[in-house]
């Protein structure tokens, strides 16, 4: 149903997207384009607010983006932002803020999407931005799955390239947190 760039086959490995290759899966989504024909609109706000605004093109897609985006959140908040003339035929934006929980503590993060129809089919990008109480060295040895490769920083900000396609960039916020990014690109077909 939908190719992804970033998927995650062993669970609980980077915290903030684990969650999310679990949600990809539980959606029927795998590293491999199967038939259109099987792609559903999840049950949830993104989807059902995007087929509201007249979007059939993408909803499906964006329930998926949505829903990744707001995994292990404990609050969070998001708008929808179609185009007014003809919402169906171009992008929808969303944006979310949101409490996440990381082990026994929340923090704060914040994320957007980006889907767009592209020659009958629908593509989309999600980033996600949280401040995770641990270092950055920890999350890079405890977190990120095997295979992962370190990349030309960017601005002093490192990069992690996943073995399966996607980004992880991180810098310390304090000495002991590290804020963490992470970009993954979705397609379905």
């Amino acid at each position: 149903m939908y190719k992804t760039g970033y998927f995650l086959r062993k669970a609980g490995q980077l915290a903030l997207s684990a969650a999310a290759a679990a949600l990809l899966v539980l959606a029927g989504c795998s590293p491999e384009p199967q038939n259109k024909a099987e792609a559903q609109v999840l049950p949830n706000e993104f989807g059902q607010t995007a087929t509201q605004m007249g979007i059939k093109t993408c909803a499906p897609l964006v329930s998926v983006l949505g829903q990744t985006l707001i995994a292990n959140s404990a609050v969070y908040s998001a708008k929808l932002i179609p185009d007014k003339d003809n919402s169906d035929q171009h992008g929808l934006t969303a944006i979310v803020g949101q409490t996440y929980v990381a082990g026994k503590e929340q923090t704060k993060g914040a994320a957007a999407l980006y889907a767009a129809p592209v020659n009958g089919a629908c593509e989309g990008i999600l980033v996600r931005t949280l401040l995770i109480p641990k270092t950055c060295a920890d999350i890079v040895q405890q977190q990120l799955p095997k295979g992962t490769q370190r990349q030309d920083d960017l601005a002093q900000t490192a990069v992690y390239a996943m073995p399966e396609g996607g980004y992880v960039m991180m810098f310390a916020a304090t000495p002991a947190s590290c804020v963490v990014t992470m970009s993954m690109t979705l397609r379905d077909k």
